[in-house]
């Protein structure tokens, strides 16, 4: 049983090695430091209202979306279920401003 101990142990102790030799021979991630979240450089020319938003959209599609305005930012969420063709004019016209 000791025998048995003895060599489990030695194998244990190859197989950290075998690891850590491994190990040492991938290249290491580089280390990344942390970015600053980003400020927001728009001028008050560029900030739009939510009635900005709104008049950008004809109004049949404008009809199948609800606006809200946050601090930040302006969300635009379906009313309904829009459809492939429909999303795809209103995604083109978010993507625009």
């Amino acid at each position: 049983m000791n025998d048995l101990l003895v060599v489990m142990e030695t194998i244990a102790k190859d197989l950290k090695e075998l690891v850590n030799a491994l190990k040492s021979t991938l290249p290491q991630p580089p280390i990344r430091q942390p970015q600053p979240p980003p400020t927001s450089t728009l001028t008050p020319e560029e900030i739009r209202r939510i009635e900005d938003v709104r008049m950008m959209f004809p109004s049949e599609l404008g009809d199948l979306l609800a606006f809200e305005e946050e601090e930040d930012y302006i969300i635009v969420k379906p009313r309904q279920y829009l459809g492939g063709e429909n999303f795809a004019k209103i995604a083109s016209i978010v993507r625009g401003a």
